[in-house]
C-alpha cells in the first residue's frame, strides 16, 4: 500500500506538457490553382526528471509541408503522422533550455504510400514563464525512407533550412 501511495505522489507531482505546432498556408504547382496548405501537429509529453523528457507529436498535413523530414510538394498529399521521441536537455537557466529530441517518425501518404526514418532534432525553449514555454526546433540529422507512388527515397545526412523550422507553445503543468 505504501508504495502504491509513493507512485501516486511521484505521478501527482509529475510535470507534463502540452503544445504543438500548427501553420496555414498557400501552395501552387506548377499551373494549378491555389490550394491551402496546413499542418496541425499537437505534442504531450511527460518530464521524467530535469533533464530527460519522453513525448510524441502527432496529427495531420495537407500540402507541401514536410512529411518527417522528406518535403512532399504534391498539391493535394494528406498526410497522417505520428513521432514519438526523447528529449534531452544539456542546458537549463531561468529563461530558456536547449535540448535535443531522439525521434522515431513514421507518416502514411494518403493515396501515395509511407514515411519512416530515426534522426536528432535540436531546440530551444524560451521560457516566458513557470506554465509557458515558447519552442523553436532547427535542423535535423539522421535517415528517413519514404516509399510514395512506388518510388523509394532515402535521406541520410544532415539538413538546416528554413523547411526544418518549427515554432509551437508549450503550456507546463
Amino acid at each position: 500500500m505504501t508504495l502504491a501511495a509513493v507512485a501516486m505522489a511521484a505521478t501527482m507531482n509529475a510535470q507534463g506538457y502540452i503544445g504543438g505546432t500548427m501553420g496555414i498556408g498557400s501552395l501552387k504547382v506548377g499551373d494549378a490553382d491555389n490550394e491551402t496548405a496546413y499542418k496541425f501537429l499537437p505534442e504531450i509529453g511527460y518530464n521524467i526528471n530535469s533533464d530527460w523528457a519522453v513525448g510524441v507529436a502527432f496529427g495531420w498535413t495537407k500540402g507541401g509541408l514536410q512529411v518527417l523530414k522528406n518535403d512532399i510538394d504534391v498539391a493535394g498529399t494528406r498526410t497522417t503522422q505520428v513521432n514519438p521521441y526523447v528529449r534531452y536537455t544539456f542546458v537549463h537557466s531561468k529563461y530558456f533550455n536547449v535540448f535535443s529530441d531522439l525521434g522515431v517518425g513514421y507518416a502514411h501518404i494518403n493515396g501515395a504510400g509511407d514515411a519512416y526514418g530515426v534522426g536528432i532534432t535540436p531546440g530551444l525553449a524560451l521560457n516566458l514563464n513557470e506554465k509557458v514555454s515558447f519552442v523553436t526546433k532547427f535542423a535535423y540529422v539522421g535517415w528517413q525512407h519514404a516509399k510514395t507512388n512506388g518510388v523509394k527515397t532515402d535521406f541520410f545526412g544532415v539538413d538546416i533550412d528554413a523547411t526544418n523550422v518549427q515554432f509551437g507553445l508549450y503550456y507546463n503543468f
